[in-house]
């Protein structure tokens, strides 16, 4: 009988998550002041942040330059958002940035080549190359360079919870969000080895902040993967993180860092019975890095050089059988 593997991964694997809204109080202050956010509180990994009408927020200096891991965050812009000399907001690749309105802007006073914004080590926002960004506009990881990092208009969707769990022989999916914005609907997608994926459900948009529940009847044997695709009405789309349903799990594998920048070390539990071969899976499918555990063996370094950034799947599995597949965050 086949053993199951566990890929216990940091925040980004987890199947259900939380955010917390930080909004700036009016008038003006640094980021990294406590005194400028109602909560008394400096936006950390996973928060959504609002700048609202009447507020300008104040970047200088690099704010998470001591941050091993660079927060991701939501960023909702009404009022202003400052760079004074040296202002640097590094973030994380799953952070996304929505400037609503003509009112709504990013600027510099300075217009330095030292004031900017990264996106999973990506430059979205150059003050050197342009002084001034007016909404309506976003950046994201799927966007362009600096000077072309936010592109013109909304983001269709901001997804705050995503959890698929066993009830009986069904799958039962829940799914917040905390932000739609000409936002279609939701495919809901299911899949056996975390690489090729089939949609089993449209779910039409409320259009507003909601709460949607899918149950699928008919899941496969074993472990199955489930993962949104989310569109708006103009055909764009994104998808969610990837959520898992297992059973009979026993052995732990680990992986770390994650996010990850140059490799990814995983290592068992205890030593592998048989050869195992570890995936990086890219959204479209594409085995895009891979490594072997021999038998008898615990540890292997995947080494992710000339790997783009963004979100993938880490798949383990021996021959055609997969045990298991988390998500990787490669800054």
């Amino acid at each position: 009988m086949r053993k199951i593997f566990t890929l216990v991964l940091a925040c980004i694997a987890c199947s259900t998550f939380s955010q917390t809204v930080i909004t700036a109080k009016p008038g003006t202050g640094e980021w990294d002041n406590t005194g400028t956010w109602i909560d008394t509180k400096v936006p950390v990994d996973n928060d959504i942040v609002v700048i609202p009408n009447g507020s300008t927020v104040t970047v200088k200096g690099n704010v998470y330059r001591d941050n091993p891991i660079k927060p991701n965050l939501t960023i909702q812009i009404r009022g202003l958002l400052d760079f004074d000399p040296s202002g640097i907001l590094d973030l994380g690749v799953n952070s996304s940035i929505q400037l609503f309105s003509e009112t709504s802007m990013i600027t510099s006073s300075t217009g330095s080549a030292s004031e900017i914004i990264r996106i999973g080590g990506t430059t979205k926002y150059n003050a050197s190359k342009t002084q001034t960004v007016i909404g309506p506009v976003y950046a994201n990881s799927s966007t362009g360079v600096a000077p072309s990092g936010f592109s013109v208009g909304v983001l269709p969707i901001k997804l705050k919870t995503f959890t698929a769990r066993a009830l009986a022989s069904k799958v039962h999916l829940e799914w917040t969000t905390a932000e739609e914005i000409n936002n279609s609907h939701f495919e809901v997608e299911r899949s056996t080895n975390a690489r090729v994926w089939s949609s089993i459900q449209t779910v039409s948009a409320k259009g507003e902040p909601a709460s949607y529940t899918y149950s699928d009847a008919a899941p496969a044997g074993g472990d199955v993967y489930y993962r949104l695709k989310s569109v708006d009405i103009d055909g764009k789309s994104e998808y969610s993180h990837v959520v898992k349903v297992a059973r009979n799990r026993s052995l732990t594998a680990f992986v770390s860092p994650n996010p990850a920048r140059s490799r990814v070390t995983v290592s068992l539990s205890i030593a592998s019975a048989a050869p195992l071969q570890v995936q990086l899976v890219a959204n479209n499918g594409q085995v895009v890095k891979e490594g072997f555990f021999a038998k008898g063996s615990s540890l292997i370094h995947l080494g992710l050089q000339g790997t783009r950034a963004g979100i993938y799947t880490l798949v383990l599995r021996e021959g055609s059988s997969v045990f298991e597949a988390s998500q990787l965050l490669i800054q």
